[in-house]
Order: C-alpha cells, then structure tokens, then sequence
C-alpha cells in the first residue's frame, strides 16, 4: 500500500493483515499513484523523486525536476513521467543493475511547451496521452527518437472541460479522461479521435477524479461524492436509425417552406438552417456538416455539434445544400439530406433592365465624345505643361551639377596637371594637394546639398529651417566669424517643393560667401520668422554695400534677386551697420 509519504507491505497474521512500513519519504516529496513495471518493481512518482521499490525491499531513487503525476508503461516497457516542469521523461528499467535501476533515455522540453502536464497513459498503439490542467488533452507518437504531435482535443473538440486530471486506457484502447466538469472517453475511429461524455449523457454533472476498468470492461468512476459504475454497452440491433431532417428555414423573421426546389426572392438571400437527427441519447454529440453547391466555396465544414447553419447575402442562382449528420461512438450509420433552392434576381438584373440600361448607355456615349474631344485638348495642354515643368526641373539640376561640380572638377585638373610640370618642387606639389583636399571637400558639400535638394523626404519647412541653420553655422565656424542663430524651436512639417528649398537654401550660400569674401565682418546675425510666410534675415556688421558701384560682371546679388522671383519672393538689400539682407517668401507655414 501507499500513503502520501509513505510506502507499506501488508503482513498476514492469524488476526488479519496489518501494515509494515517498508519506507517513509519525507513530507517534501508526495508520493502519487503506484504503478507496477514489468519486472514486478513498484514505481512511484513523487515531488522531487522517483521511487522504485525492488523485489518489495530494495529501494530505489532518481531525482527529477519538479512534481510528475502517475507514471506509465509503454510496450516495451519503458517508464514515462510528466512533470510539471513541461518535461516528458522516458527511463529503461535495468533490473541487473539495482543500485542504477532507471537509466534516462530521453526528454523532450520543447514538444511540452506551454502543455503544464496533470496526468499521463500510454495506450497499446504507444500514443502517449498528456492531460494538461487548462489546455485540454494531447497526444503525441513517439518514434526513431522523435516525439510527433498527433491530437490535440479541447472543450471545443468536444471535452467536458481543459482540465484533465486523471487517465486510464481499457483493454478495447480507449482512454477515459477525468475532469473537475465529467468523465470522457475517447476512441480513435480511421485515425480521428471520438468523444464521448459519459457523465453528462446520464444527466451526472460532478467532478470525476479517477477511474478504473476491470476486467470486465466495467469502468468504476470516483466523483466528488460517490462512485458510478459503467458498464459495456450492448448494442443490440433494434433497427432504428435517426433520420436527419429539417426542422426549419429562416429568411429573418420570416419562416421559408422546408419543400425542396424553392424559388426566393433576392430580399430573401441570407438564411439559417435548422436541422435536427433525434436519438433520444446525447443528442449534444451529434456532429453535422456542410456542403454549399452552386456558392464559391464548395468545400465541406468542419463537423461541430452546431445544427444549424447561415448564409449571408447570396447571389441570384441555383444551390443544393448537403448535410451529414455523425453520430458518436459510430453509434449510428451517417445520415445525409439534400435540399434545392433558387434565389432570383433583382428586377436590375433582368433581361429587359439590361436592354433598357444599353440603349441610356449609348445615348450617353454620344454626349461623352463630344464632352471628350473636347477635354481631350485640354489634357493635352496639362500633359504638355506637366513635360515642360520635368524639362525644367532637369535643366535647373544640370545646371547646379555643372555650376558647383564643373567648376570644382576643372580646379582639380589644372592642379594636377600642375604637379606633373612641377614634381620636382616638393613644396609646390604639398601646396597643389592641399589645394586639391580643399576642393575635393568643398565639392562633396555642394554635392550633399544637391542630394538634400533632391529628396523628397525633405521637402518641409522643418527640414529646410534645420538644414539652412546647421550649414549656416558650419560655414561661418569655418571662416572663424561668430554668428548669433534665432530661429523658431517648433518647426511645422508643412510642404515646401524642392525647388523652393533649394532657392532659398542657395540664396541663403551667396549671401554668406558674399560677406566672408566682400563684407569683412567680425559678427554675423541670422534669423528665420515663420509668420504666413517664410522671413530670412541675415546682417552682419562689416562695411555695407553700395549697389551703385557694384562691379559689372557681379553676378552674386542678381542671382539672388533672380531666385526670389523664380518663387514669387523678394528681397531687400540694406545699410544697416553693415549690410541687412532681407529675403520675404509667400507660404502659408
């Protein structure tokens, strides 16, 4: 016998049996039920140990992780344990080696993940079947070393409930699950498993916490406050078989009759069917199925023990519905019905509608052409336009290409060919290379800001303000010329084209180089206003400008004034203590 902690031998005496203590346990380990191996050994799962009781003297223990309910025995008689450290664990018994009796040969984690193991049985095909305590019941095949999941079952597959505490397996290979909700009993019937709810089929609703089938196939179930016997069922041919029929048909509210070969109106084109197959025993697990023919998806459903079935918003045509009803246990043979019906179309979809609807159409594709030809000159202008503004937008990206690139490229020819003629003056050529380096830079610069003029990801004010103040102060820390920066700190990521930003920007250049190259300026203000429109200004307080005595090829303001008006701005040139630049361009910030 066997206690929580403890394990007996029961001793014959002339007053009876009593019990001897062969081993007690300490009470952190909480021995589970007892099974018996193939070589008559006791084995007992507990909390932190496996216990082996040889030849009823010799004990035995193997250390698992944590807790593993009741062991089970494979037809090769191998050991297997859950525990709940979501391990499956597989031990061959070594019956000349005691003090080793168990030798571990797998475990398997990672097929166990998220199961949290309650209960195990392994049936005579060696399924091993795992009840979990919230995930239903799973069953996997074990083979060449490989665990496979076969089954997985659940309250929606047809369980009692997900909690499974306890299994058995009967001489016929059917497993009797327990749970907190009834006693189940599953059959596998052409590889699909088949469940029966022994409890609730006799109006029983208690907690089942263990089951034993003896050799009478009887089953003995503890509830929770009493013990029920099942015995086999005798299927005695009576001859009677369910017939599946049609209780009945629904169009909304409206009750539609179950004859066959119905016509419907399109208002009538969503329906629920309602079906019944009375067998007057667990009618709960009667299984039906579906077939739509004449609709898009022509496939079978699943079974469920659902026995009705809708159909939203069907089109105009013929449909035959198929059903199957199964039975369980095989009980009873399937039962199918077929029933016919047409919806038809909407008065619009009816010959002399469509006939109507052509005749309006042609009168309508005489008034479009006209209105066509007519619109068709007027695209074309767009079209045209629209290839003129690419054209544009190409020539103003050559253009800055050659002007800062060119210009660069040309500077770098005529230094190397410089140090060919002068290779033998080392300070020539040092101060060539360095020239060279400058304006390699210098044309790496201009061509990061042509690629920012050209990406449309910058096309906002945000990125325009940010770029033009971070190259503002670059450039004037560069040429040793402090700068004072007043720009918004909330910048708005409203949409400015790429050829507005890149005038502004390049506007924004020339009047910095005209002041580090002309002004002689020791401080330089720079300011960004966003007020209806974008406001820059740039004043430094070098010796001013005088606009009358501007030098002829001097082309730095005109460029300046020529990329305000190709955006529709202006531009102010002042003598304010040095020269004030002020630069007013119209959108909506």
């Amino acid at each position: 016998g066997v206690s929580e902690y403890a394990i007996y031998k029961m001793i014959a005496s002339r007053y009876g049996l009593y019990p001897k203590a062969v081993f007690i346990d300490t009470i952190f380990n909480q021995f589970n039920g007892p099974v018996t191996d193939r070589n008559g050994n006791l084995i007992l799962s507990g909390k932190h140990y496996l216990t082996v009781l040889i030849d009823g003297k010799t004990i035995y223990r193997k250390k698992i992780n944590y807790f593993a309910n009741r062991a089970a025995l494979d037809t090769s008689g191998n050991i297997w344990i859950a525990t709940r450290e979501n391990e499956l664990l597989m031990f061959e018994p070594k019956p000349g080696d005691p003090a080793n009796y168990l030798e571990q040969k797998n475990n398997f984690k990672k097929e166990l993940s998220g199961v949290d193991p309650r209960s195990l049985i392994i049936d005579r095909n060696n399924t091993i079947w795992i009840g979990s305590r919230s995930n239903g019941l799973h069953a996997f095949k074990f083979q060449n070393g490989v665990l496979t999941p076969q089954f997985h079952l659940t309250a929606s597959s047809g369980l009692s409930e997900n909690f499974v505490s306890y299994l058995a397996v009967d001489s016929d290979n059917n497993i009797w699950a327990c749970t907190p909700s009834g006693l189940d009993r599953i059959s596998v019937k052409d590889g699909v498993p088949v469940i029966e709810n022994l409890t609730t089929q006799n109006n029983i609703y208690q907690s089942v916490s263990n089951v034993v089938i003896d050799k009478n196939k009887t089953a003995w179930a503890l509830l929770s406050n009493g013990l029920i016997k099942i015995t086999p069922e005798n299927r005695m041919a009576t001859g009677y078989e369910p017939k599946l029929m049609i209780e009945s048909i629904k169009s909304g509210k409206d009750t539609i009759e179950k004859k066959t070969g119905i016509s419907l109106s399109y208002k009538q084109n969503s329906l629920s069917f309602y079906f019944s197959a009375p067998t007057y025993l667990d009618e709960k697990q009667v299984h039906y199925s579906y077939q739509l023919q004449g609709s898009s998806n022509t496939e079978w459903t699943e079974p469920s023990n659902n026995a009705m079935v809708s159909f939203i918003d069907l089109h105009a045509g013929d449909y035959t519905l198929n059903t199957k009803a199964s039975f369980p246990a095989g009980r009873y043979p399937d039962q199918t019905i077929q029933y016919q019906f047409s919806i038809l179309p909407p008065w619009w979809q009816k010959w002399w509608f469509r006939i109507g609807i052509g005749i309006a159409g042609i009168g309508v594709l005489v008034t479009g052409f006209r209105f066509y030809y007519r619109r068709k000159l007027e695209k074309q202008k767009l079209i045209l336009e629209k290839q003129q503004a690419i054209e544009k937008e190409r020539t103003r990206i050559a253009t800055d290409m050659h002007d800062d690139l060119g210009a660069g490229l040309s500077r770098i020819k005529f230094l190397s060919e410089n140090m060919k003629a002068n290779k033998e003056n080392y300070e020539a050529m040092l101060k060539d290379i360095e020239k060279i380096s400058a304006y390699s830079d210098e044309m790496a610069a201009k061509m990061g800001e042509i690629v920012w003029a050209l990406n449309e990801k910058n096309d906002t004010v945000a990125d325009l303000v940010a770029f033009t103040r971070s190259y503002v102060q670059e450039y004037l820390s560069g040429q040793n010329i402090p700068c004072e920066l007043n720009t918004p700190l909330e910048l708005p990521s409203t949409f400015i084209t790429g050829e507005m930003r890149q005038h502004i920007f390049l506007s924004v250049k020339e009047c910095l180089h005209n002041i580090v190259k002309h002004a002689g300026a020791s401080q330089v203000y720079f300011s960004v206003i966003l007020n209806g429109k974008i406001e820059i200004i740039i004043h430094d307080n070098g010796k001013g400008i005088n606009l009358n005595t501007m030098r002829p090829f001097s082309n730095g303001i005109q460029n300046i004034q020529k990329r305000m008006n190709e955006i529709h701005g202006k531009v102010f040139f002042l003598n304010e203590e040095g020269t004030k630049v002020i630069m007013s361009i119209p959108h909506e910030v």
